[in-house]
């Protein structure tokens, strides 16, 4: 049997919503991912990005508008569809 102590702290970390945090971190995991690949995608010479449009500044605000874009999917909850199952 737990003791007062023991029984306390378990009562206290079941109390954390572990399927939010879960789809929190799938989410932050996901803008993390497309912004990396939205900044290696605009400005690696390897892809014709850098080719296609020379401007620093475009490249820069299309690279901004796709990472804002993965992020505004965060506030309908489909982080939590995919991940908190």
């Amino acid at each position: 049997m737990l003791g007062s102590r023991q029984h306390r702290t378990a009562t206290i970390f079941m109390k954390f919503n572990w399927n939010e945090y879960a789809a929190e971190a799938c989410g932050t995991g996901f803008n993390v991912l497309v912004g990396l690949s939205a900044g290696v995608f605009n400005f690696s010479p390897a892809f014709p990005v850098a080719h296609l449009i020379p401007s620093q500044s475009l490249r820069l605000l299309l690279t901004g508008l796709i990472f804002a874009g993965s992020g505004s999917y965060q506030p309908f909850g489909l982080a939590r569809l995919f991940c908190s199952r």
